[in-house]
């Protein structure tokens, strides 16, 4: 995962230098899904609001939690 957030934490400054009408970043994310929780976490997002039972996987229903990015200015 270390080689991953590397390469995120790269990605994403330049790609808000590019576009300069990118505002934001968001992303969708099971409540389960510790690891992109973690890395999403690592790359500044913050956590915005939590969908209740919003999915359903491996025989139950899950939250979804809602991330977002903002350019800074």
């Amino acid at each position: 995962m270390k080689h991953r957030t590397r390469n995120y934490r790269h990605i994403l400054p330049t790609h808000f230098r590019r576009s300069r009408n990118l505002r934001r970043v968001s992303a969708q994310v099971g409540s389960v899904n510790e690891a992109s929780i973690e890395l999403l976490e690592s790359l500044g997002f913050e956590h915005e609001g939590t969908l209740r039972e919003a999915t359903w996987f491996q025989g139950e229903y899950h939250d979804m939690l809602w991330y977002g990015l903002l350019r800074e200015n």
